[in-house]
């Protein structure tokens, strides 16, 4: 267990001075809350009202005309406590329907999400091929909470600009999808990226989910027509799952199965129009090959006449296409780093690291310095007997202690983070 030395004989005057929760100005109390968070994740909500011991406190959390409930009951300490999740960025005010109770506000950032884009493999000029983006958030956990993502996906080649936008829609698995029916103008290479635009909600100044872009995607259309066609990202991730697809011509029946390096690794599915969708989660990295193998239902018990004047009967013949590419399958991403460095004394101590128990003298103010490896908020939240307003971590003067769970979403490269310590705070 750390310990941090106690400050020296001439700070403890400061301390003395600023030692306890914030009490505002008014008796009543205030709200404290983390200073900053993201949509879906949930934070801690802490309202310190020793004139209300026992009692319920009404709370609303607000930005623009969106509003949320939330109540607390005051403990004996002065301390009640709840959490909630926002739903929009933007600042949020969170303040107490009873009057003389200073209210808090919260700057939340929009989730972050990453898009992918798939593209076929052997398209023919002057025919439509689909081209299709999926968009998933930074933290899974969150975006069950939030919901749908919403919006549309600008398809853009680097030669023609925009070539068009598709609104995106939820498949059955849950995936967010925007497709994008292209016929490439010529036999050439092109080079596609799919941006994510999030929409606002109507009752809301800010988003749920942030914009992202996929990486670039080259593709060459051919001369000849193609009945099958592979769509999958050109850049994978162990552990990352990996939209693909097969694409058929309009009319043609049948059912698909995939491959991996030989190995079937899927069900066989049936083509719903023209498209049998697959969600791959890579093992491991290194170049891999993957087929696609597309059944096509032919004549099924067709009677036809036979040159002696009788009839025969042909029984169903199914046709195989097969449809291969090689992949360079990437290391997973790395967990986002949290790093927390409490301040004690003015002064930076240790950074805090995951399930370490770390002790503070009650009726003190901890302020918390912290960053993460892709730039998004810590978001924090407090079980036991503190609380954080802002960025500062308040001890009771009764002691105790309490769980600091902190998390940060995923993207820009990192899969999401988790850190959590455990704060001890005797009375000395």
């Amino acid at each position: 267990m750390r310990r941090p030395l106690l400050p020296l004989a001439g700070a403890l005057v400061v301390m003395a001075a600023t030692a306890g929760p914030a009490i505002a100005a008014d008796p009543l109390g205030q709200v404290a809350t983390p200073g900053s968070g993201v949509t879906g994740i949930v934070q801690s909500v802490s309202v310190i009202a020793p004139a209300s011991i026992g009692r319920p406190v009404s709370l609303t959390a607000s930005n623009g005309t969106a509003t949320l409930p939330l109540t607390v009951t005051v403990n004996r300490t002065g301390v009640g406590r709840t959490s909630w999740a926002p739903p929009t960025s933007g600042t949020w005010t969170i303040s107490a329907a009873k009057g003389g109770i200073a209210s808090a506000q919260v700057i939340v950032s929009a989730m972050p999400t990453m898009t992918q884009l798939a593209v076929p493999t052997n398209p023919t000029q002057h025919r439509p091929s689909p081209l299709i983006a999926t968009v998933e958030a930074g933290d899974a956990q969150a975006q069950r909470a939030l919901g749908p993502i919403s919006g549309k996906v600008v398809f853009t080649e680097v030669v023609r600009g925009v070539i068009g936008e598709a609104r995106v829609q939820t498949a059955s698995d849950g995936t967010a999808i925007a497709r994008l029916d292209w016929s490439p103008p010529g036999v050439a290479t092109y080079a596609v990226r799919a941006q994510f635009v999030p929409e606002a909600p109507a009752n809301a100044t800010g988003t749920a989910f942030a914009s992202s872009t996929s990486a670039l995607s080259q593709f060459s259309a051919g001369v000849d027509p193609q009945p099958v066609q592979l769509l999958m990202p050109q850049v994978m991730r162990v552990g990352y799952p990996a939209y693909v697809a097969v694409h058929v011509e309009d009319g043609r029946r049948g059912f698909v199965s995939l491959e991996v390096d030989g190995r079937k690794v899927s069900l066989d599915k049936p083509i719903r129009g023209n498209l049998a969708e697959f969600a791959w989660e890579p093992l491991y990295s290194g170049l891999t090959y993957v087929r696609a193998v597309f059944h096509e239902i032919g004549v099924e018990r067709a009677t036809i006449q036979t040159a002696s004047g009788g009839t025969a009967e042909v029984e169903r013949v199914t046709i195989r296409h097969y449809v291969e590419q090689t992949v360079n399958v990437l290391d997973p991403e790395p967990t986002n780093p949290i790093s927390i460095t409490p301040v004690v004394a003015g002064a930076d101590t240790t950074p805090w690291t995951d399930d370490e128990v770390v002790e503070y003298r009650a009726d003190s103010r901890v302020p918390l310095v912290s960053s993460t490896g892709n730039g998004s908020p810590v978001v924090y939240k407090v079980t036991g007997s503190c609380a954080l307003s802002g960025q500062t971590l308040l001890l009771p003067v009764t002691g105790g202690g309490c769980i600091v769970d902190a998390r940060s979403p995923g993207g820009g490269g990192f899969q999401a983070g988790r850190l959590r310590v455990i704060i001890s705070s005797p009375v000395e």
